[in-house]
């Protein structure tokens, strides 16, 4: 289930929850306070940069992006392992019904 808000809501809610000003944050994270004031703002924040935004919050990348009730490291690789498997096997299906598409078509060339 996801909460409401955006991810640059929840992290500067997040910030002021805990004091923090988005120097002290930037100053952290070694980057900008620009930077801190862009993500709070809708800038793109990749993968690395979160987990280093929900450490410095003491909170967790999930909690960040709205996610509740997922919070536990096991719960969410098990989320991430059957999405990837999801994909993997979509992949997969898609692989096996070319190759039966092209094994169909070089039957009938040959004919």
């Amino acid at each position: 289930m996801m909460t409401e808000g955006s991810l640059g809501s929840r992290i500067r809610e997040r910030r002021k929850e805990i004091g923090m000003t988005q120097e002290e944050l930037a100053s952290m994270l070694y980057i900008q306070k620009s930077a801190i004031c862009g993500y709070e703002h809708g800038q793109h924040i990749y993968d690395d940069r979160l987990l280093q935004l929900a450490k410095a919050l003491m909170t967790t990348p999930n909690q960040l992006l709205g996610f509740k009730g997922t919070d536990s490291f096991a719960e969410n690789a098990a989320v991430l392992l059957k999405e990837i498997k999801d994909e993997v096997m979509q992949d997969m299906m898609l692989a096996q019904i070319e190759a039966v598409v092209k094994a169909a078509r070089s039957i009938q060339s040959d004919k």
